[in-house]
């Protein structure tokens, strides 16, 4: 079983390239047989294997820093997008509002003039009523006339005269 450890992360205040180029230029530097030999007794050990995964190490944080940045931009970006989807939103439902109101006006229109149109059919129903009937009086007027002036020929007779 591995061991989680708790102790916090240092960071170096230089950048993990100029240390890791550090380490690869004094491994790279020329040294002579006596300071091989010696530094050879000194270090039972290559390190090169270390310093491979230093640099892998270094090269994994500038993938990852470089993944932050583009996860940044990401965010960024998302970020905007929701800010022109919520202005996108407060627009149609402003405009959903107003058609709301617009539909409302309109449907109380149409109940005032479903109303009027009522009260229209009415009152020409009673004007047919009454024409029928001031029609059905003249018919009734006019037999009685015409029968009145059948008995007083004379009078008609002194009326074309006198017209």
């Amino acid at each position: 079983m591995s061991k989680t450890s708790d102790t916090a992360v240092h960071v170096v205040a230089e950048s993990p390239r100029s240390v890791r180029e550090e380490i690869l230029q004094a491994a790279k530097m020329p040294e002579s047989v006596e300071q091989q030999a010696s530094s050879s007794a000194e270090l039972p050990f290559d390190i090169t294997a270390p310093l491979a995964r230093i640099e892998g190490t270094g090269q994994f944080i500038e993938t990852c820093l470089q993944r932050i940045r583009d996860l940044e931009t990401l965010v960024e970006h998302a970020e905007t997008r929701h800010e022109e989807t919520e202005a996108q939103l407060r627009d149609a439902t402003q405009r959903t509002i107003e058609v709301e109101q617009a539909l409302a006006f309109e449907r109380e229109r149409s109940v005032r003039a479903e109303k009027l149109a009522a009260a229209v059919a009415r009152r020409a129903k009673e004007l047919e009523l009454a024409r029928s009937d001031a029609h059905q009086k003249l018919e009734t007027l006019a037999g009685a006339l015409e029968g009145t002036f059948r008995e007083f020929p004379d009078i008609r007779g002194s009326l074309r005269e006198a017209a």
